[in-house]
């Protein structure tokens, strides 16, 4: 509960220094109202949406060499949920086939792009590909001299450890395209924080 709330104070701190940059404000919780609902920060239709997440992907990809030793065979592609899932989609990564004849796949919602904003869409873009989930999970999966449980199993609190610090690795490896985006990347870390805060409160402290 404690680290919880020194999370919070430490991202708000971080986000306020992004809001006074880029935005003229201090106060970030009308800021990120702002990016919710204000049109400027939203997708103007489905192609853009969709454009942005790949050209996320493909700035990661670019730079993947020059930060990885090892990098996975298998291929990543962004493409949005098929006409029958979208309404429900929340954003989906569904690795490679282990036999090459599929690329890993991350599905992203492109339902009523134009209420969804931009902000968040290039950290969970990293997130779930490249340096993310595809790129553990891959090197995972074609490990084969390793122990199965290692390869198709995963230990969530290292699979969502690695993806979760990557995000905040893309600001290092120079691949978010603006302060809006950072500012989506350290509202999402804030929302974990959150989640420290209020897990403890309702199941311990008896809120």
């Amino acid at each position: 509960h404690d680290l919880g709330l020194q999370q919070m104070d430490l991202l708000t701190k971080e986000m306020q220094t992004v809001a006074e940059r880029s935005f003229q404000t201090k106060d970030v919780p009308a800021l990120l109202q702002r990016l919710r609902t204000d049109p400027k920060f939203l997708f103007k239709n489905r192609d853009e949406l969709i454009a942005y997440s790949q050209a996320a992907l493909g700035r990661s990809k670019a730079a993947a060499p020059q930060w990885f030793g090892l990098l996975p065979k298998a291929d990543v592609v962004i493409e949005p949920y098929p006409k029958f899932r979208e309404k429900n989609g929340s954003n989906e990564y569904n690795p490679p086939a282990e036999d090459g004849s599929r690329p890993g796949l991350f599905y992203i919602t492109a339902y009523n792009a134009e209420k969804q904003s931009k902000a968040v869409s290039e950290s969970t873009a990293f997130h779930e590909t490249i340096p993310g989930h595809h790129l553990q999970g891959s090197i995972a999966l074609e490990r084969k001299d390793s122990h199965p449980l290692g390869r198709y199993i995963g230990n969530n609190g290292y699979q969502e450890g690695w993806a979760l610090y990557t995000e905040r690795l893309a600001d290092e490896m120079k691949l978010y395209s603006s302060d809006l985006d950072r500012l989506g990347m350290l509202s999402s870390q804030a929302l974990r924080a959150a989640r420290l805060v209020v897990d403890p409160g309702l199941h311990v402290l008896g809120w």
